[in-house]
């Protein structure tokens, strides 16, 4: 087994006043967007070495740490910490530029609506800086695991101790769950919401395809409209039958589902057409 590439994209919620926040939460910044990702980067090492061409190691950075267009007086915690990124990428590509299985850098695809609000002033939204990236690695797969706290790194890297790969019938028996899988039309939704964000009608999305997978997967109907029911309209989100087939929603999904049809189809199923 091999990895070719891994991305970083670490951070914390900055503070934003520089003469209210607690001091606590640099070291926390540090702790995780520093230090976290040089511990990562270290214990992963190894597995990138063992690409069949040259592995990457990209951190996404910030302007927040350049030190010669600094123009911030707030979110000092977050662009300390960044600079700190920056300083410990450039200084280990430094170490490595003489290996020719490791290339590491630093990218900052741009100002980004992070939080997804449409009053947000930045120009990118997450889809269009994820495709800036995107272009830049077409064709390599990427790993990503989601940390936000030391407890989690440390709870990841853990697994890591010992690492030995899937033996022939491991991956067998992989091979002939995912066929399994594969019969079943379940609604590839990984409930990350991103649909939500953007639905001027705030249909509860993902609710209904989980209560529409819970159907596909066990038949039982039941089950699948009070899932529904609980999902969806005690969230405070409108039904599926509601949806008015903008599209906004399908432009942001990154898993390409045809929501608009498999709204229509869970909206005759749960008998609200």
């Amino acid at each position: 087994m091999h990895w070719d590439i891994i991305l970083f994209c670490v951070t914390l919620k900055p503070e934003d006043d520089f003469f209210v926040f607690y001091m606590d939460s640099i070291i926390d910044a540090f702790n995780v967007t520093a230090v976290g990702t040089m511990r990562v980067m270290k214990a992963f090492c190894p597995i990138l070495k063992k690409s069949m061409d040259t592995a990457l190691i990209i951190n996404i950075s910030s302007e927040a740490g350049s030190i010669e267009r600094c123009y911030r007086s707030n979110h000092l915690d977050y662009a300390m910490s960044k600079a700190s990124i920056n300083m410990g990428t450039t200084t280990y590509h430094n170490s490595a530029k003489d290996d020719p299985k490791i290339n590491i850098f630093c990218g900052h695809p741009g100002w980004i609506r992070t939080n997804g609000r449409a009053d947000n002033p930045a120009p990118l939204s997450s889809y269009e800086a994820a495709g800036i990236l995107k272009r830049l690695f077409e064709g390599v797969l990427v790993v990503l695991s989601g940390m936000s706290s030391i407890e989690q790194m440390d709870d990841n890297l853990s697994y890591m101790k010992d690492f030995y790969g899937l033996n022939e019938m491991q991956e067998g028996l992989i091979a002939a769950a995912r066929e399994a899988l594969a019969k079943i039309p379940m609604v590839p939704c990984t409930t990350c919401n991103y649909c939500a964000k953007v639905c001027p009608m705030e249909i509860g999305i993902s609710g209904t395809f989980t209560a529409k997978n819970i159907y596909m997967l066990y038949g039982n109907l039941e089950k699948a409209k009070n899932e529904e029911g609980w999902l969806v309209g005690k969230h405070g989100r409108r039904q599926a039958f509601e949806c008015i087939r903008c599209g906004a929603c399908e432009a942001a999904c990154p898993q390409h589902i045809q929501i608009r049809q498999e709204l229509a189809d869970a909206a005759r199923l749960f008998g609200q057409i």
